[in-house]
């Protein structure tokens, strides 16, 4: 049931999130640094994806609430793990910790993701149970308003869209797990693969990238910005077809990313301050790729240790212990 180029693919995710969280790339340039972050915006959509794609492969669709139960487990260590980190950033910090912010995004900003797959897989259960002829509808409408509000949120000036923009975007995981679900439920690997679907593939991507762009010229919808631009989720389905007729042998690019693609996420903010000080000591390097490449390669190493050498922390990452209550 394992798919090695699903696998691989994933610790690819991993990187572009890390790619996304380095910074505006400005020591290479402006519109090196658009570029390269368009680049990453298909990566968390993936993993939502992915996660869809599981649960219908395996018919687990009435035991979602297990998985976000799990989701929620990883979500609150790694919200413990990151508040003396964000101690040392701000003493105060408890003062600006609200419920709705903590529910939203943790402790931490990345955490999000975590707090909107444990939403999305409980929502999903519950519209598959209730409404299951309306998935895709309802999977439309969230992609939609998302689109839009990213659109809006990031025009020159502030508006009602950019406090909403947040809220939106925690949808997300429910949009693209029905998407990773009904994918599951297509014979993709027996479809082939033409040159008609192949320049397809090549004009979606480049509509993909061109697009940011052209509405940043036109009305001055930031692309470096913008987190979701309009093409993200035909470009992530396109990514999940080719994963799906891929035929990838298993290899250690795919083993890491089965193990390590979640931990590499969880982990990457920590060593990525470490690593910018770091290559400020050799002005003459460009800094940002550096800091990426160091970032990502590092991270891998250290939930690969984790997982060798102290297995109890790495199962406790990913939420691998029991909440019990003593009689």
């Amino acid at each position: 049931m394992r798919n090695s180029t699903i696998d691989c693919t994933r610790l690819v995710a991993a990187f572009f999130v890390i790619a996304l969280h380095v910074g505006t790339y400005s020591d290479v340039s402006y519109t090196f640094g658009e570029l390269a972050r368009i680049a990453g915006r298909w990566a968390v959509p993936f993993f939502f994806v992915v996660t869809g794609y599981f649960i219908g492969l395996q018919e687990k669709e009435s035991k979602c609430h297990l998985q976000a139960f799990r989701i929620l487990k990883i979500f609150l260590i790694s919200s413990i793990m990151y508040l003396p980190y964000c101690f040392m950033k701000n003493p105060d910090y408890l003062e600006s910790l609200t419920l709705t912010r903590f529910v939203i995004s943790g402790t931490y900003f990345h955490l999000w993701f975590l707090s909107s797959l444990a939403i999305g897989l409980l929502a999903f259960q519950f519209l598959h149970k209730t409404l299951p002829k309306s998935l895709l509808v309802v999977s439309f409408i969230l992609i939609t308003a998302y689109v839009i509000t990213d659109l809006a949120a990031y025009l020159e000036t502030e508006n009602a869209f950019t406090a909403l923009h947040g809220k939106i975007r925690h949808t997300m995981s429910l949009a693209f797990i029905i998407i990773g679900y009904k994918m599951s439920r297509l014979n993709i690997d027996k479809t082939p693969l033409n040159g008609l679907m192949a320049s397809s593939l090549f004009i979606l991507f480049l509509v993909y990238f061109t697009e940011p762009l052209l509405l940043d010229f036109l009305i001055g919808s930031n692309a470096m910005a913008r987190q979701f631009p309009a093409f993200t989720a035909l470009v992530t389905i396109a990514i999940m077809f080719l994963c799906l007729k891929g035929k990838m042998e298993k290899s250690v690019f795919s083993e890491a990313g089965k193990n390590y693609s979640l931990g590499i996420y969880l982990v990457h903010p920590l060593f990525m301050p470490i690593f910018s000080k770091i290559f400020t000591y050799f002005p003459s390097l460009p800094q940002t790729i550096p800091v990426l490449i160091s970032t990502f390669l590092f991270s891998w190493l250290f939930v690969s240790i984790l997982m060798r050498r102290v297995p109890f922390l790495y199962r406790l990452l990913y939420g691998d212990f029991k909440l019990s209550r003593r009689a």
